[in-house]
């Protein structure tokens, strides 16, 4: 990935470098949320997407990005910074499946058939 393509002729190059794809991702990112939140509090009568899902994600992604993603310069302090991120998310993973497992409050599930 090439970092800097400001004098950059060739398209290619422009839609590979970093600046063209943080963009890309950042509007992927906004319109995807935003449609989820629109979806949420003003459509009646369709399937809700959760709020939740999409900040777990985000959540996950930042938190297993920093250990996970390849770096060419490492230093001392994103070593340490990574061991953390990754103790988190797997502190955070272990308390939602024992949270899912052991919460006695869940209403009874339907298994009756809809239509």
């Amino acid at each position: 990935m090439n970092y800097k393509c400001s004098e950059c002729e060739n398209p290619v190059r422009v839609m590979t470098s970093a600046p063209f794809r943080l963009a890309i991702l950042c509007i992927l990112v906004f319109v995807d949320t935003s449609m989820a939140v629109y979806r949420r509090f003003y459509e009646t009568g369709v399937s809700k997407v959760g709020i939740s899902a999409h900040c777990g994600g985000l959540l996950t992604g930042l938190l297993l990005g920093i250990p996970v993603m390849k770096n060419i310069n490492i230093l001392s302090w994103e070593k340490k910074i990574g061991w953390l991120t990754l103790g988190l998310y797997i502190i955070a993973v272990i308390a939602c499946v024992l949270f899912n497992g052991l919460y006695p409050y869940y209403p009874d599930t339907d298994f009756t058939e809809c239509c």
